[in-house]
């Protein structure tokens, strides 16, 4: 019995040890496991402990009389890196006056900055660092007068100081984590290899810099060419610069294309409305201009309404003002063209100044309310910054919102006039008026719509221009000029001929300011197409209207 019972017990110690292994285990595991998964989101800033007494010796250091003292802090407070040590060092450059101790000061900065948690403050800091590793000094010329091999003297940097900033950086490429920062600090340890005293080492840096192709690195390269003597070396320094070279080329072309893209984009957005309202009523609005303004100051009071009483969602701002900017200057377009303008359609030039005045009414009621100067309109957080699909081309995100809206409304509006019954009618009564009234469409119901929708595309299309410029009384000024050559090259009717027209002007104008200049680039373009003009009058492309005949009755 006793044995039995012994045998129990032992079982039951042995049954509870190997549950409590078990938990142990288990437990250890889980805490693994989440120790393992906390790991990507772990900080990426490092900085070595020391005391609050050592840190506050080497910030006294800096009060030193003897330079090299100074010297010495100053790399010792970049390895601990802070707020403190960065206080103190700014501190620091505000008084300096040696050229060497303020570039000092500013390599250790930079060299905190790398530590930082934010991702911003490491990639300025990455950047900085590797501009320094090529930094030149200019002042060393006499009265002013600087030799050739004066501007490709660089800064002696501190051998130590140099090898803690070469350090930091191989450590921050360990464990960094943006791609953009990552790519920063390997171009700031390159740069410093340029100065290595190893040939391998400078041709090994100078074949990366050949195979990014950074147009920023030109400079950097010139300067490690101008005092390479090693033939290889050298080599490969030139064709690195022949690469760079035609990168930055390849770069600007495409750039100025998609600049080009850009302006026909907001050409056509502004000219659509414009052109479809000639087509279908024949009305030559001058008030087109101050109905886009309308749309930019839409857009600035959505901004101030979301800034006061909606903070926390303000870059929803823009969902709200292009609606607002469009069904404000519909109606008030809708309403100039019921109370003013259906009087006057067989008298082109009374409508013309009648738009001329309503045009002059409107500035004025902004100049009165919002002021003569120009405002900037707060983009949204959404559209800030770009891509970069090759080294050297940056495409804003502005820019891209704009091009996909224009596509966008282009396709709206071709679907409105091609796949709808209303743009059935509307493209009748843009053929033939009379007859389109004798098979019982309203004529005027189309013509109130029609310029309610062109005023309505005009405010929308200035919505997007606050994105890209300041929004003033004269804003629509800028453009009305640009709208009427974009409708006339492109020919009356036909949206494909608006968007060649606005391409084209856009494009054009666009290539030729990059040889010339804005005010030049712009005269040109109107120029040529005022010659073309000549040779086709109606335009890339044009409708047929049907002109109106008496019927002749033949008795006999």
């Amino acid at each position: 019995m006793n044995s039995n019972m012994f045998i129990l017990n032992l079982n039951k110690n042995k049954s509870a040890l190997l549950n409590q292994f078990y938990f142990n285990f288990s437990k250890q595991i889980a805490i693994f496991l989440i120790i393992f998964l906390l790991l990507p989101f772990a900080n990426v800033a490092y900085s070595e402990t020391v005391s609050e007494e050592e840190l506050d010796y080497y910030v006294s250091m800096l009060s030193s009389e003897r330079a090299k003292v100074r010297k010495r802090a100053i790399i010792e407070l970049a390895k601990i890196g802070g707020s403190k040590a960065e206080d103190a060092l700014n501190d620091l450059w505000n008084d300096e006056m040696v050229e060497d101790i303020i570039f000092a000061i500013e390599l250790a900065l930079d060299t905190i900055h790398l530590k930082s948690t934010d991702t911003s403050t490491r990639l300025t800091g990455a950047k900085e660092i590797g501009a320094k590793a090529g930094t030149l000094s200019a002042t060393s010329g006499l009265e002013g007068e600087i030799q050739a091999e004066e501007l490709f003297q660089q800064i002696v940097v501190d051998p130590s100081q140099k090898r803690n900033v070469i350090d930091t950086l191989h450590h921050a490429l360990e464990i960094e984590k943006n791609k953009k920062v990552k790519h920063k600090i390997e171009e700031a340890i390159q740069k410093f290899r340029l100065g290595d005293s190893d040939a391998k080492v400078r041709r090994e840096a100078a074949e990366y810099f050949g195979e990014v192709a950074d147009p920023d690195n030109v400079m950097v390269l010139g300067r490690a060419l101008y005092k390479e003597k090693d033939e290889e070396v050298r080599a490969a320094l030139e064709k690195a610069v022949a690469n760079v070279e035609w990168n930055e080329q390849v770069a600007i072309t495409l750039k100025q294309l998609f600049n080009g893209f850009t302006i026909s984009s907001q050409y056509l957005l502004i000219a659509l409305g414009l052109a479809i309202t000639f087509g279908v009523m024949g009305v030559i609005n001058l008030a087109h201009g101050e109905f886009m303004m309308l749309g930019c100051y839409v857009a600035l009071v959505s901004q101030s309404i979301f800034a006061s009483y909606f903070q926390p969602v303000l870059g929803l701002y823009w969902a709200l003002a292009i609606p607002l900017a469009f069904i404000f200057t519909a109606g008030l377009g809708w309403g100039l063209e019921r109370g003013v303008i259906r009087f006057l359609y067989k008298r082109p030039l009374d409508t013309l100044l009648a738009t001329w005045g309503v045009s002059l009414i409107l500035q004025q009621a902004i100049r009165n309310y919002f002021g003569a100067n120009n405002i900037d309109v707060p983009s949204p957080s959404w559209l800030l910054g770009g891509i970069d699909p090759l080294v050297g081309l940056h495409l804003p995100f502005k820019r891209l919102y704009i091009i996909g809206f224009t596509i966008c409304v282009v396709t709206a509006v071709y679907w409105l006039f091609y796949r709808t019954r209303f743009g059935l009618k509307i493209r009748a009564v843009m053929q033939n008026r009379n007859m389109a009234n004798c098979l019982g469409i309203s004529t005027q119901r189309v013509n109130a719509f029609t310029f309610a929708l062109g005023s309505g595309l005009a405010g929308v299309a200035g919505c997007n221009m606050s994105l890209l410029s300041s929004v003033g009384p004269s804003t629509g000024q800028n453009y009305i000029v640009d709208c009427f050559m974009v409708v006339v090259l492109g020919g009356v009717g036909k949206i494909v001929g608006t968007i060649a027209g606005a391409f084209g002007l856009g494009e054009t104008n666009a290539i030729l300011e990059f040889f010339t200049s804005p005010n030049i680039g712009k005269a040109v373009a109107f120029i040529l197409v005022i010659i073309f003009l000549r040779f086709r009058p109606t335009g890339f492309s044009a409708t047929s209207v049907r002109e109106d005949k008496g019927i002749v009755s033949i008795t006999g």
